[in-house]
């Protein structure tokens, strides 16, 4: 049993005053069989009406509203996570939107064409589904570069196949969309871990009723390192913070994540 500390900070200014502000923030890591969350502190900027509730895939959600002028809005939560790392969350039931493609992660004929290679090539298909997901995100590293600014929240499986660049969303989304062909159900996760100064992305693939978490970035299965946030079918199931406004101008995002060991 590993023992974190974690704090999830994020500033946004705007560069001329808005108003009528609606939001919806998805930052609370849920306990599970594998982490036991304490929250310490919880912050968010002062609201004209804030609520809970949790949407399909179980991640608790908090909705507010800002509808006076401002120029700023920040949040942050911070907390104790104890990481088991023996142990997985048990899945009996069969939640079907994990086993078919999101426009994020739609097959294209590219990535069609290496999968059925890899088929051809290997005894893939007499594998079990353990042996099936630990090559899948091995061949993600091994054909992906780590570069920064070259994709964003829209980029695509395909665009990301093609070209073999991107960030952890990007991984996340080409091994989720070649786990779903080989008939894995796949999750994207959104979360922390030791060593990054940004939430993390990876995958959680469902093995003979349990989900294990791989994270293709790092070409690893996930460790006591790592505190999940939130799950669904793909980035857009798991944004941190979403929303509108009415105003001109720009805005500017800082955003720090920490976690560190406690002894």
């Amino acid at each position: 049993m590993k023992k974190l500390s974690f704090r999830y900070e994020t500033k946004y200014q705007f560069s001329l005053p808005v108003s009528r502000h609606f939001y919806t923030l998805k930052i609370i890591p849920e306990t599970t069989v594998r982490q036991n969350i304490q929250i310490t502190r919880l912050s968010i900027e002062e609201s004209d009406s804030q609520s809970r509730s949790r949407d399909v895939y179980g991640n608790e959600m908090i909705t507010g509203s800002i509808l006076q002028p401002h120029e700023s809005f920040s949040f942050f939560v911070e907390g104790v996570a104890e990481i088991n790392q023996t142990v997985f969350e048990e899945d009996m039931c069969h939640f079907t939107a994990y086993s078919y493609p999101t426009d994020l992660t739609r097959p294209t004929r590219e990535i069609k064409e290496w999968f059925q290679e890899i088929q051809t090539r290997t005894d893939f298909d007499k594998w079990e589904d353990e042996e099936k997901a630990d090559y899948l995100y091995h061949r993600v590293y091994e054909h992906m570069e780590y570069v920064s600014g070259v994709t964003d929240v829209d980029t695509t499986a395909g665009q990301v196949f093609l070209m073999k660049k991107g960030v952890c969303q990007d991984y996340t989304h080409l091994l989720l969309c070649l786990c779903r062909l080989a008939g894995l159900p796949a999750r994207y996760i959104v979360g922390m871990m030791i060593g990054e100064g940004y939430s993390h992305a990876w995958v959680e693939v469902k093995l003979n009723d349990i989900w294990v978490g791989i994270d293709p970035t790092n070409d690893k299965y996930v460790d006591d390192n790592y505190i999940k946030i939130s799950q669904g079918r793909d980035y857009k199931d798991c944004i941190v913070c979403k929303g509108h406004f009415m105003g001109q101008g720009t805005q500017s995002q800082e955003i720090v994540v920490k976690v560190e060991e406690v002894i």
